[in-house]
């Protein structure tokens, strides 16, 4: 959330410190200086003010020659959490200084806890000469709190001070601000490159619009067009560089770009010009999402409306468009601020909606339908009529819109208000602009307007929605209630036929993902059942890592001996741990001889992936994370690079598409001179990595190959990449666990990790992903950094493009594999059922598709779950949190005699580390509800948490202890997940994630055999969970008194019953009278409950006496307290009540006071169980 402080208005001394996080305007700090006004000698020195509501600061006798008199102004105010400022900015109004003139201000900017600034910090200096596209402005890093001053001390080279300065607004901001501003500007930047076009208008009483003027009717002959507010036209902003939205942009609108100040009408204003090295630099100033000002580069100047007609400075109507200062006095009330159309951000916030996507649109319970050539909103029964699709007409853009199809017909729109009608001519169809709310639902807008689809009546019309407080109508959107593409041809290999119905997991998991994400099916999770898993589909590294690691096979390294850095085999016999291995991807030309080498355990990862890029022909997909220094690094990149070589060399690949994209953890953060956190950046630059893996293509190369590369990374919303893909041409694809970093997975302490190789439809799910990943994240939403990105073209001198040019179009997998309603295999088919489930950019945690998948897949378990995985809990930057609804599940299926065990990292891990396994334990325990503390430490003893053993097991000293980076689930050993996602909240982060979730119980024994069941031997033993209390409440009776001896031989007692020294029984009289043989019925004496936790419940037998009554029999009842008791005949000796069964008479006999007393007390007891209160 942006934090500044602008420090414009005073009143005699006191600041107004605006804060748009807190919304105050109030006087909370002081502007001070040691200049007076009207100094002798001087003029208008200090604060003072041009005219009302403008304040400026001016400073006379500057000159260091003034020494201690030297002339500057204070900024005190005090901080109450600790605050870094990062930003000082300021705008120049009058100085003779300036260029051409003499020598400038310097002004020199520091910062101190006490005003008497005896130990500052100097944290730069600005030069009163205009020297940036923003103004004045200065960065750093300043942390503080509690009380702070921020000098500004002015020096002029003038000694007798004649030279000096004025300055308004003078804005100092905190990090967060820089954050908020930084992206805003590469999020426009984004956009404007994209080519987005849009109005520009002024945010004045009557919201005038700029636009070209015709040629002037005093000179019908002039040929030059004039920038005004008269009009209205689309503007586009083209950027002078593409990688550095500071260099500012030329505006263009029909063709023409604004240009440099002219004559019209006898008025200055700004022309248009045909060329582009006589256009204008701007660049665009943005205070909020939607408003700024348009500074010109070369003098900083404002493009400005004059509001009135002016004679003294020649403007003679308000049709002119001029520069002008900020706020220049000159003009009056100018007015300098634009605000983009609301179409336009809305536009750039294009949902991304799959080509396949069949839904019912609904509202208030009635849905859009078909009804002839007409719209309808009504009670329509779902049938083909009501089902709704979405078409991009241009797959290379993504501000065109949406065609919008009911019942087969696309809709258009012929008036605002009125029935929408229905066509077959595509032609003919309105394009609508689709925007998705947190909550799921769509908004449909028309294109490059304010106009929203709402319902009216019995008539859904596009309608008017400019109030930006207005609450815009939304749609639901509804799973059809028949799949129509359940008719399908079911393909002719052997196998049951699978559907959706006749799954057990699968069903679950997609109807819950009906109910909450609906708009997400076909970009973020998808089914299909055409699949297919090949003999070797299960990646695990290290091979054999189970085994003892005397025998795990170990690289023999030899820096610059090859990419690889591998040894070669010289025909030696080397121990068996470093076998001499032809390894594959060392192949980077088709029918090459693959390099014989030492390479070790785990190679078989970069292996497959390499098999799977040059198995590809038209497509490929590649995601990863990637790490400080490099990605791919070691052996991977050298793997990758020879598959890309390869790959240009292969006649059939020719054309072949490849996208890369890698997370970047905090990217942003280096952007802003800003520090990372250990094990982040800074990385690797995009366009060097890309040219690294395009090292080896022939320079002469016949390929027409394009590779697009980009990172990931979004200070808006805390993300970045995640997932870990290589999919290959809709047909097959490798997904898992698995990163490409040659450090953690192929050295001494190597990480175990899963992945999982598949074919069929289930590798057009991680494509779709991928493309939503690339939309979402570098071309539409996220805010990534255009140097993060690059391109290669074989065909062009330098083969490498950055900027925009680098990005690919949005939809390019759909332009090669458009996908239908047709897809064989994807509602019915007779391979294996997968489900692909994923999370996207900001998806808070249990919100995305891919948390509601998991969650859903454990509440179908029935019988077991395996879990390995890292950890279950994450404390990155803001203390440990915990999956709630993960765990919630775990806590529910041990309700239901589900057994669980979870395999995680060894607690010293280091970056890797895993959960204390007791932490995890007390996590579940405290989450089961609705049971006893007896029943839940029952329920406990069906779960292990189990660390991976210490390195110390693999002989390695000083070393962190076995890492676990797989994220595995296997339910029943009938279904398992196999993916990207840790089973923790990574808050505040959020990362975007991919996972297939299989049901297959051929594939899932095989999970459990060879890597389960082996984890279960291997990993340490699982702590006893912490026993809770009994917290059963026992409530004892007291049913009769037997008295076989008195106090007084034959004589009577006076007896009464006490508890806690108050009198029980009798209720309605003093005592009783008994004598010997005698007994008594009690009534109504019930002892308040009794838990294992409480204090013993103690019952007296007194005797009253006219001096002291005696105590004749004392008995304590406590669940876990012997009593000495009989019933009937039995007598019962070191019995705790506990032990005893409820509703039975049982006598007993406490400590006897008086010798010749003997009594008894006849109780029963009832037990109430009392749930967990957590």
């Amino acid at each position: 959330m942006a934090t500044f402080f602008n420090f414009d208005q005073y009143s005699e001394g006191a600041l107004s410190i605006s804060s748009t996080a807190l919304r105050v305007d109030a006087p909370i700090g002081t502007f001070s200086s040691n200049a007076n006004p009207y100094e002798p000698g001087s003029f208008l020195n200090g604060i003072t003010s041009f005219r009302p509501n403008y304040n400026v600061y001016i400073l006379h006798d500057s000159g260091a020659a003034h020494g201690a008199s030297q002339r500057n102004c204070v900024i005190s105010f005090t901080v109450p959490n600790q605050t870094t400022f990062s930003r000082l900015s300021l705008d120049i109004q009058h100085n003779s200084g300036s260029p051409g003139l003499v020598a400038p201000i310097s002004i020199a900017f520091e910062a101190s806890t006490t005003v008497d600034f005896q130990n500052a910090t100097q944290l730069g200096t600005l030069d009163s000469v205009f020297s940036g596209p923003e103004g004045h402005f200065l960065t750093f890093a300043h942390t503080v709190s509690g009380d702070v001053h921020f000098r500004l001390r002015c020096t002029s080279p003038i000694p007798d001070g004649s030279n000096y300065i004025s300055y308004a607004n003078v804005r100092i901001a905190s990090y967060s601000e820089a954050v908020t501003r930084s992206r805003l500007m590469t999020q426009w930047h984004k956009y404007f490159v994209s080519g987005l076009h849009f109005t520009l208008s002024f945010t004045d009483r009557d919201h005038a619009s700029l636009g070209m003027a015709t040629p002037d009717e005093r000179n019908p002959g002039s040929q030059i067009a004039y920038l005004t507010p008269d009009c209205v036209a689309m503007f586009s902003f083209e950027a002078v560089d593409q990688l550095d939205y500071n260099q500012g942009y030329r505006i263009i609108s029909d063709s023409k770009y604004v240009g440099p100040m002219d004559i019209f009408r006898r008025s200055d204003c700004i022309s248009f010009v045909a060329e582009a090295n006589r256009a204008l630099i701007f660049l665009p100033d943005f205070s909020d999402t939607l408003t700024f000002v348009l500074r010109n580069i070369a003098d900083g100047q404002l493009l400005t409306r004059p509001w009135d007609y002016t004679v003294d400075i020649g403007l003679q109507s308000r049709c002119a468009v001029v520069l002008a200062q900020l706020n220049s006095p000159l003009y009056g009330a100018t007015q300098q601020i634009f605000r983009m159309p609301a179409w336009a951000l809305r536009e750039a916030q294009m949902a991304n909606l799959p080509s396949d996507l069949r839904v019912i649109v609904s509202s208030s319970g009635r849905c859009l339908y078909a009804n002839g050539d007409q719209l309808a909103w009504g009670m329509s029964p779902q049938s083909d009529a009501a089902v709704v699709s979405f078409i991009a007409p241009e797959l290379t853009s993504i501000h065109a819109g949406y065609l919008l199809v009911v019942g087969g017909k696309y809709v258009k729109m012929t008036s605002t208000d009125v029935v929408l009608g229905l066509t077959t001519n595509m032609a003919d169809a309105t394009h609508i602009c689709v925007n998705a709310t947190a909550n799921g639902t769509l908004s449909f807008w028309m294109c490059q307007s304010d106009y929203v689809l709402a319902p009216n009546n019995d008539t859904p019309v596009f309608t008017v929605c400019d109030d930006p407080r207005a609450v815009v109508p939304t749609w639901q959107i509804l799973e059809p209630e028949v799949h129509v593409e359940q008719t399908m041809v079911v393909n002719d290999s052997p196998g049951a036929i699978h559907t959706l119905s006749n799954t057990t997991y699968i069903k679950a998991i997609v109807q819950r993902l009906n109910r909450t994400s609906l708009e997400k099916e076909g970009s973020l999770w998808n089914y299909s059942f055409d699949n297919a898993l090949p003999a070797d589909w299960l990646i695990i590294t290290p091979e054999h890592c189970f085994d003892p690691y005397s025998t795990f096979e170990m690289r023999i390294p030899a820096d610059g001996a090859n990419d690889f850095n591998l040894k070669s085999c010289d025909g030696s016999s080397p121990d068996p741990t470093h076998p001499c291995v032809s390894l594959a991807s060392s192949v980077s030309v088709p029918g090459g001889t693959p390099l014989k080498l030492h390479a070790g355990h785990s190679r078989r990862i970069y292996e497959e992936m390499y098999n799977h890029i040059i198995s590809g022909r038209h497509f490929i997909d590649i995601a990863s994370l990637l790490r400080k220094d490099a990605t791919p690094s070691g052996e991977f990149l050298a793997a990758v690079r020879n598959a890309i070589t390869r790959l240009s060399k292969t006649a059939e690949a020719m054309n072949v598409v490849i996208r890369l994209i890698f997370g970047e953890p905090l990217g942003w953060a280096g952007d802003l001179g800003l520090p990372f956190i250990p094990g982040t950046g800074p990385y690797r630059a995009a366009p060097a990595l890309l040219l690294d893996l395009v090292r080896d293509v022939p320079s002469d190369t016949y390929s027409q190959m394009q590779i697009y590369l980009a990172y990931t990374s979004s200070a808006a919303s805390l993300t970045w990449n995640h997932s870990k893909i290589v999919a290959v041409d809709g047909q097959r694809a490798l997904v898992g666990g698995h990163n490409m970093w040659d450090g953690a997975y192929l050295g001494d302490n190597p990480v175990l990790d899963v992945s999982m190789k598949t074919e069929g439809l289930s590798a057009v799910d991680a494509h779709r992903f991928a493309e939503n990943l690339w939309f979402d994240q570098v071309i539409a939403h996220g805010d990534y950094w255009a140097a993060d990105a690059a391109a290669f073209r074989p065909g062009l001198p330098n083969r490498i493009v950055v900027g925009q040019r680098s990005v690919p179009p949005p939809r390019l997998f759909a332009s090669f594999y458009p996908g239908n309603s047709g897809e064989p295999g994807r509602y019915v088919g007779r391979g294996i059922p997968i489900l692909s489930v994923g999370r996207e950019e900001g998806m808070i945690a249990d919100s995305a598709p891919s948390d509601i998948a998991f969650v859903s897949l454990l509440n179908s378990a029935t019988e077991s779950i395996y879990i390995s995985a890292q950890a279950m809990s994450h404390a990155p930057i803001s203390g440990r949190n915990w999956l709630e609804t993960f765990l919630n599940g775990l806590a529910e299926a041990l309700k239901r005699g589900v057994t669980i065990a979870l395999f995680l990292s060894n607690p010293a891990s280091g970056a890797y580390e895993g959960d204390s396994p007791v932490d995890v334990l007390g996590q579940i325990q405290a989450r089961i509800t609705g049971r006893t503390n007896t029943e839940i430490n029952s329920l406990m003893r069906n779960i292990a948490v189990r660390s991976l053993p210490s390195s110390t097991t693999w002989g390695l000293a000083n070393q962190y202890g076995i890492s676990n980076h797989a994220k595995v689930i296997l339910v029943d050993k009938k279904a398992f997940s196999i993916g990207s996602q840790n089973y923790y909240p990574s808050t505040p982060a959020t990362m975007s994630e991919f996972s297939y979730i299989v049901e297959d119980t051929t594939a899932a024994q095989l999970l459990y055999d060879t890597y389960m069941s082996k984890m279960e031997a291997w990993a340490l033993p699982s702590p006893t969970p912490l026993s809770l209390p009994d917290l059963t409440s026992y409530v004892v009776t007291i049913t009769n008194i037997w008295c076989q001896q008195t106090s007084a031989g034959p004589g009577e007692d006076q007896i009464y019953l006490e508890r806690a020294g108050s009198r029980i029984w009798p209720q309605n009289s003093w005592y009783e009278t008994f004598t010997p043989l005698r007994s008594s019925v009690v009534s109504g004496v019930d002892l308040p409950a009794v838990r294992t936790i409480d204090n013993p419940q103690f019952v007296r037998l007194m005797e009253w006496d006219y001096i002291a009554d005696d105590i004749l029999t004392q008995v304590s009842f406590h669940p876990n307290q012997v009593l000495s008791c009989k019933t009937g005949a039995e007598e019962l000796k070191s019995k705790k009540l506990s032990d005893l069964v409820p509703e039975v008479i049982y006598r007993t006999y406490g400590d006897m006071r008086d010798d010749r007393a003997v009594y008894t007390l006849a109780f029963k007891f009832s037990k109430v169980p009392q749930p967990n209160p957590s």
